[in-house]
């Protein structure tokens, strides 16, 4: 890889981001051979609070080389996106310069063939280099020429906890680590937290967490998938727009009750944006039910046996039953939210509004052949902090000044439902404000497709000579 501006360009590197830069070095004498490395670029404040290093603070500028056994050194330090470049440069090539106090490197690479998806809680041999973010990465792996590195039990140790990297038992019972260079991008939309199991395992508990700035929680749907006995028994996902979701401030997460087979069952979790992206997942995973253990007593040849906990054996007319409860019970989640999506008071309306509105990102756009008949209509635009522009019918009468406006002067407006949009999302309201407590209607979240679609069919029609200020 010649050319890691490029490279980056492919991760979706943001201007502000910098490369926390970790590596695993092996020294000698006269050299130091890079072992593991890997440079993740996240925003300074993620690289500022979330790897911490025993007291260092992970933003100095010169490379710490933390307490190791000899003859590994541990070293992080946070570069400039010019800096964390010059690095990857140089390296791929097989060489790298000094950056403050990091000893120069001569490593040798092979090209990577293919990006990869990292998640904190899937058990991969790389993804929990990011478990203590806590966050999707999407990467580069590049594998070093040779054979994994066998490090003692106290080496590993040692270095583990001050780098967050993976170690892995190796055949011998030592402990070892892939060689190699992880270029990646930390991703901040939204991963799973926590996934607990409830009474009887018949519910878990899944718990996410988002960028708010950049995802809404409402555009995200949870996945659950079943196994028993290596088959696939159940598979169901959840749009988290559809249940009651809680008002939550930034740096909080929401917990969704997903219902399930019950007990004896693997499971796996996934993440998914409405777009169709998978954001997080956890690794098959089973929850202990049972714990066995034999005790000796001092002395004598008498052992006792002891258990914690209960594995009943689910027979098949039992699952089935299971099986049709977790369907009802998905049900009645759904109708417990209905008065989420479909209101009929003005209050509900109002308040039920200017909540999805709080998730317009860039700019506003509203579409409403009907919007601003009244003069209490722009009222539901007041605490929208972005930039808003309207375009309505005839009967539209003149906008506050932190609006734009325009009105289709001749004949009949060429849309008809309401539309509220903006970049990457929206939703279809079934009234104009002036019909709020009128009849009942329903509110629909828009996905990426659609907005993106219904804002070019806004611009077309805000540009053409039909439409008039206000």
């Amino acid at each position: 890889m010649s050319n890691t501006f490029e490279l980056t360009e492919w991760l979706g590197i943001e201007p502000k981001d910098v490369g926390v830069l970790s590596g695993i070095l092996r020294t000698t004498e006269d050299d130091h051979e890079l072992v593991w490395a890997s440079i993740i670029f996240a925003p300074s404040d993620v690289a500022d609070a979330e790897w911490p290093l025993q007291g260092i603070h992970p933003t100095h500028q010169a490379a710490k080389g933390l307490a190791a056994r000899s003859p590994w050194l541990a070293v992080r330090v946070t570069l400039t996106q010019a800096d964390a470049h010059s690095w990857l440069n140089d390296t791929l090539l097989g060489h790298s310069p000094d950056l403050g106090s990091l000893p120069a490197l001569h490593p040798t690479y092979s090209r990577a063939d293919t990006p990869m998806l990292l998640c904190p809680k899937a058990d991969t041999p790389r993804s929990s280099v990011i478990a203590r973010v806590g966050r999707p990465v999407d990467g580069f792996w590049f594998p070093a020429n040779g054979e994994p590195l066998a490090m003692s039990n106290g080496d590993a140790s040692a270095l583990a906890s001050i780098s967050g990297m993976r170690m892995t038992p190796g055949l011998t019972g030592e402990r070892t680590h892939d060689r190699g260079l992880l270029v990646s991008k930390l991703r901040r939309d939204a991963w799973l937290v926590d996934v607990v199991g409830g009474k009887n395992l018949e519910t878990f508990k899944v718990s996410v967490m988002a960028d708010q700035n950049r995802v809404s929680f409402s555009d995200l749907e949870l996945e659950l998938e079943e196994q028993i006995n290596g088959e696939v028994s159940d598979i169901r996902r959840l749009r988290l727009r559809d249940i009651r979701l809680p008002d939550v401030s930034e740096n909080e997460w929401i917990t969704a009750s997903l219902p399930t087979l019950g007990s004896n069952v693997d499971r796996r979790v996934r993440l998914w944006h409405s777009d169709g992206r998978l954001l997080d997942q956890t690794s098959m995973f089973h929850i202990a039910e049972q714990i066995s253990a034999q005790i000796s007593l001092m002395g004598t040849n008498h052992r006792l046996n002891v258990s914690v906990g209960e594995k009943p054996e689910v027979q098949l007319p039992a699952r089935l039953e299971r099986a049709r409860n977790v369907g009802q019970q998905l049900t009645e989640l759904l109708q417990d939210a209905m008065t989420g999506r479909i209101v009929s008071t003005r209050n509900e309306s109002e308040s039920r509004i200017q909540q999805e509105l709080r998730n317009a990102r860039d700019e506003l756009l509203v579409l409403d052949p009907y919007f601003g008949s009244h003069p209490e209509d722009w009222n539901l635009l007041s605490a929208v902090t972005i930039p808003v522009r309207v375009l309505s019918g005839r009967s539209a009468k003149g906008p506050p000044l932190n609006v734009s406006a325009k009105k289709w002067s001749i004949g009949t407006p060429p849309f008809h439902d309401r539309f509220y949009l903006w970049t990457n999302g929206g939703i279809s309201v079934g009234t104009s404000p002036s019909g709020f407590g009128k009849r009942i209607f329903r509110i629909d979240k828009l996905d990426a497709a659609e907005s993106l679609y219904l804002s070019q069919r806004f611009e077309t029609w805000w540009q053409d000579t039909k439409a008039i200020d206000l």
